[in-house]
């Protein structure tokens, strides 16, 4: 199951009360549909994945309620923001003075920040081997779960939190405040990926304290890895499923 969160995807709504848009809020609902799905599926503990914005909330909500999961699994992990926006300039501008992408290093001058993620996409950092964000969009068109309706306000989500989002959960970034799980964590990365960069996630991973924990490397992803290579993330999955599998007793 996947988890629209309030204010994104078929969650989103122009009356979304600002003042509930803030992490701890996003925690406590994650919290109660993790109760919802314990029940339903009569399990005592299950699996939680995140993705990019995802990670961080599920991050936090691993280090708070680790006897509600088996593991956690991160996708494109968030572990410091600040830092992240550094490499990832350091890196769009070093690669297009690369390959000689004079557009490029103009609109990274002119624009700083704003302009990551349009180059991010071009140069295949986001999605390896796509140059748009089209591939998504058509992913999101063709789903069952989800209308025209639904995908015409996909953007609207980020837009809303962008602006009214309130980090009240933890005073600093991921990499030093949450450093020890009580639950195993595995962290699912594409070796392209510059959004959330792969050096920052490997040294997360080598700093945090955990029964278990691992990086696993797709090779031909960049932050998307579970659509990029989805029989390897599925493979994966199964994988950290079979080996944290809760006894039978």
């Amino acid at each position: 199951m996947q988890w629209d969160q309030r204010g994104a995807g078929k969650s989103f709504g122009e009356n979304t009360p600002v003042e509930t848009t803030n992490v701890a809020q996003f925690i406590s609902d994650a919290h109660a549909l993790v109760e919802i799905l314990r029940k339903r599926f009569n399990k005592e503990k299950i699996y939680l994945a995140g993705l990019s914005w995802g990670s961080y909330l599920g991050i936090l909500l691993a280090k708070r309620y680790p006897q509600l999961f088996s593991a956690y699994v991160g996708m494109g992990q968030i572990v410091d923001v600040q830092k992240a926006r550094e490499i990832t300039g350091t890196y769009l501008r070093a690669h297009a003075h690369e390959v000689g992408n004079q557009e490029a290093l103009r609109d990274l001058e002119a624009k700083g920040r704003n302009a990551h993620e349009t180059w991010l996409f071009a140069f295949g950092n986001e999605l390896y081997d796509k140059t748009s964000w089209l591939p998504l969009l058509a992913a999101g068109l063709f789903s069952p779960q989800y209308t025209l309706h639904d995908v015409m306000n996909v953007a609207k989500g980020p837009q809303f939190s962008g602006k009214h989002m309130k980090y009240n959960a933890i005073k600093g970034e991921i990499m030093d405040e949450v450093t020890e799980f009580a639950l195993p964590v595995c962290f699912f990365t594409g070796r392209y990926d510059y959004v959330t960069p792969t050096e920052l996630v490997w040294a997360y991973c080598e700093k945090l304290r955990a029964p278990r924990k691992q990086i696993v490397w797709f090779e031909h992803s960049a932050h998307f890895p579970f659509f990029e290579e989805p029989k390897k993330f599925t493979a994966e999955m199964l994988r950290v499923l079979e080996e944290t599998r809760p006894p039978v007793h």
